[in-house]
């Protein structure tokens, strides 16, 4: 069963670039085993998924941490699920 621990949510939108991102990453334990799923794309497009296993919940947090620190460092601002969700009219969850 998957369980997600943590969920942060970020979103980026630049009119001057013509930009309008989101970012959402999650720690998952599935199984005793953990990992970071990231969910990225433009808004109103299907997201890309990058699954990245790791070698304890420690580490799942190391990486958590650090990608959410490296997307506010490039201008994207922490937002809720459901503004994205309202935002993109579309469910991209299993």
């Amino acid at each position: 069963m998957k369980e997600v621990l943590q969920r942060d949510c970020y979103i980026y939108s630049s009119e001057r670039e013509n930009s309008n991102k989101f970012y959402i990453l999650e720690v998952v334990k599935e199984f005793n085993q953990y990992k970071v799923i990231a969910r990225y794309g433009r808004i109103g497009r299907k997201p890309a998924v990058k699954e990245t296993p790791c070698r304890s919940k420690y580490h799942a947090d190391e990486i958590f941490t650090k990608k959410g620190r490296e997307k506010i460092t490039k201008g994207y601002m922490y937002t809720e699920l459901e503004t994205i969700m309202a935002l993109d009219g579309t469910q991209f969850f299993g």
